[in-house]
């Protein structure tokens, strides 16, 4: 997949005010300011730019006219938080595959804001994404491993105070890399079985939910088993958004 880095230059592009309905007729490196919730979807990816490895993170804008794509780089991705709500100036508008997305300039700024967003977030990836409603047919497996604190990768957990990422490259002590958790799901689809996979993120807003549905589970989610993550994903009544690389991205509360 490629991604068009080149800058918008601010000095010569007046930001307008904007909706997400209105984002996705506007004409591309348009710069607009916005106001509204911004929800992560799946981890931060690692991927190849024109020779470079840049850090990507894929995110949804709603406001209360839809939904619109939102494209988070390198220093961008730790700006917000998801389920947020945030307004933004100088936020670019650029186009893939025909479909107008948002990313941030280095002119761009974030402030919190309270806003009440009423519409739901609904997935846009031109069809294809697929919504599961929760609990899965079963549970495939449910791992717990370290990452890399560099590039996000799994490193391996080896008896030894400091390890090497085989990705990389990156010498760590381990004590130092992120616990995640990934697990991958069984649901039935018209003519088979399909195995989905859910990362750390989705599945802490599962758990979320699960309490919020006075499950019998209640630990820091940093304490949870992979037994406990397994009975949450059974037992949860949720709508979970899977895109086309059968990853969870977003989550729908019943």
């Amino acid at each position: 997949m490629e991604f068009d880095l080149q800058p918008i230059k601010a000095a010569t592009v007046e930001a307008k005010d904007s909706s997400a309905e209105e984002i996705l007729d506007e004409q591309i490196k348009t710069l607009v300011n916005i106001a509204g919730r911004v929800t992560l979807n799946g981890p931060t990816e690692t991927v190849k730019v024109k020779g470079k490895t840049l850090k990507k993170q894929e995110a949804l804008f709603t406001d209360n006219t839809g939904p619109v794509r939102l494209v988070l780089w390198e220093q961008d991705t730790t700006k917000m938080q998801s389920g947020q709500c945030y307004s933004m100036t100088n936020v670019a508008v650029k186009d893939y595959n025909g479909t107008n997305y948002l990313t941030l300039t280095k002119h761009t700024k974030v402030n919190a804001a309270e806003l009440q967003v009423d519409r739901q977030d609904v997935a846009v990836d031109n069809g294809k994404q697929m919504q599961v409603a929760f609990p899965p047919e079963g549970i495939n497996y449910v791992q717990q491993y370290l990452s890399c604190n560099k590039c996000h990768a799994k490193v391996m957990d080896r008896p030894k105070k400091i390890i090497k990422c085989s990705e990389c490259g990156l010498t760590q002590l381990k004590s130092k890399c992120s616990s995640k958790i990934i697990a991958s799901i069984l649901i039935k689809t018209d003519k088979d079985t399909m195995s989905l996979n859910i990362f750390d993120n989705i599945i802490e807003e599962l758990y979320t939910l699960y309490k919020e549905q006075d499950g019998d589970i209640d630990k820091l989610f940093t304490e949870l088993t992979d037994d406990d993550v397994t009975e949450i994903l059974l037992t949860v009544n949720a709508t979970v958004i899977f895109n086309d690389k059968k990853n969870a991205s977003t989550v729908i509360k019943l």
